[in-house]
């Protein structure tokens, strides 16, 4: 028989969920002036992908049972999250990078590649990505949670493709 998480876990996924959200939304991704384009900032594309990388966690370590984490399955947990409750966000502009206007690529790491995960410590590996950058440099979300601006060939070495 198949266990099921605790009532207070379930309480802590969907309150840390709308919490996410809610900086979806803080961030600009449901604004108008959403800061992209040739004078995009830095910035934006960090908090973007920081995000992105903290939602991919979430919904890594919190699918079912002999289930590994998908791109698209990945899709799927933020369209959910943002009909579940974050008005005004836009998946798209969460999802797009203000600096190439491209959509971030995003490497679907297994459960045991994340921190926590049990298996070999994942700090570097890559979760989202810029596909093109700017000048040669493209910002890249790591499983660590931190989000670095690296060279080209730096980037791709690192899983970013």
């Amino acid at each position: 028989m198949r266990a099921f998480p605790s009532p207070l876990r379930w309480a802590g996924y969907f309150g840390g969920c709308l919490a996410l959200l809610g900086a979806l939304a803080a961030s600009g991704c449901g604004s108008s002036s959403d800061g992209s384009g040739p004078g995009a900032t830095d910035e934006s594309v960090e908090r973007r992908l920081t995000l992105l990388g903290r939602l991919y966690t979430q919904y890594a370590t919190t699918i079912g049972e002999g289930q590994e984490p998908s791109a698209n399955g990945f899709k799927e947990f933020l369209k959910k999250q943002a009909k579940d409750g974050a008005e005004g966000v836009s998946l798209d502009k969460l999802m797009t990078s203000p600096r190439d206007n491209q959509p971030f690529g995003i490497n679907a790491l297994k459960k045991d590649q994340l921190p926590g995960g049990g298996g070999v410590p994942a700090g570097n590996l890559v979760i989202a990505y810029e596909q093109k950058g700017q000048n040669g440099k493209r910002f890249v979300c790591m499983a660590s949670g931190d989000t670095q601006e690296l060279d080209e060939a730096v980037a791709k070495k690192m899983g970013a493709k």
